[in-house]
């Protein structure tokens, strides 16, 4: 029954003749098929990436802050074999950067083990970001504090740009007068 039915259409479509295209058209005809395929695999991976987004984010932000304290973390767990060794002797010195570098050379002796190391890194980081988080929460209590200050710095600011424009002549249709 099958083979019936395609061996039926086989002979309608032998009936219509179709007109070969010329080298340009099929050429534009290429480009034109690769931008609509292009443009509906655009529209599965946004619809893709708006279903996941709840996956997504914890995904990228746990990848960057991995990135970010990788260098501490491999700085935490080896030992200083990768540092050159000093020839200055500690013992006569009394800079601050002798006293550095005796830091730093004792401290790359340390070699903590992984996990202990990444919880090392990860207090830091939040720690970081406490004190940065602080930081914004004052500035921003500060400019709620002041913002009569700086509405009205803001209007005289506007008052002087308007005498100004009036002053050299340019046009004064932009502006409606009665607003200020």
């Amino acid at each position: 029954m099958v083979k019936h039915t395609i061996e039926k259409h086989r002979r309608r479509v032998r009936g219509i003749s179709f007109a070969s295209l010329s080298p340009s058209q099929s050429e534009l005809e290429e480009r034109l098929r690769t931008v609509c395929l292009a443009i509906c695999a655009l529209g599965v991976v946004a619809y893709g990436l708006a279903r996941l987004k709840f996956a997504l984010v914890p995904l990228v932000l746990s990848l960057s802050l991995k990135y970010l304290l990788q260098p501490m973390i491999d700085a935490l767990t080896r030992k200083g074999k990768y540092l050159k060794k000093e020839t200055e002797p500690f013992a006569t010195a009394k800079s601050v950067g002798s006293w550095l570098l005796l830091i730093r050379r004792k401290s790359s002796q340390i070699a903590l083990p992984h996990p202990v190391a990444v919880l090392v890194a990860l207090t830091v980081a939040l720690a970081f970001l406490a004190t940065l988080a602080a930081v914004i929460a004052e500035s921003v209590r500060d400019l709620t504090s002041k913002t009569e200050i700086y509405t009205q710095q803001v209007q005289i600011f506007i008052v002087h740009a308007l005498r100004w424009l009036d002053a050299t002549g340019i046009d004064k249709r932009w502006r409606k007068p009665q607003t200020l």
